[in-house]
């Protein structure tokens, strides 16, 4: 075997490895669990005020993971164009 194939498989494996990290992140994200019902008051019949920081929080883990998951997306896709890139030249 050649080296650029033996490149062309190792970015291939990388490729595969983290589109499937990618996955699992995106599965997590979509798996958080909103607040059913936000809590809030109303001043002597004024506006309501609702206290959201359940759904904020949920909301930043929501795209802490789906940062991680576009990440390793991208990265897949630079993988896999350096894994066909290097089979070309074999």
């Amino acid at each position: 075997m050649n080296v650029m194939r033996c490149l062309s498989l190792a970015f291939a494996i990388l490729a595969l490895v983290t589109g499937l990290v990618a996955a699992f992140y995106w599965y997590r994200s979509s798996m958080i669990t909103y607040p059913s019902e936000l809590n809030g008051i109303t001043p002597l019949g004024g506006p309501t005020m609702v206290f959201a920081s359940p759904l904020v929080t949920a909301l930043q883990e929501c795209g802490r993971l789906n940062k991680i998951a576009a990440g390793c997306s991208a990265a897949a896709a630079f993988f896999a164009s350096v894994s066909s890139f290097a089979g070309s030249l074999t």
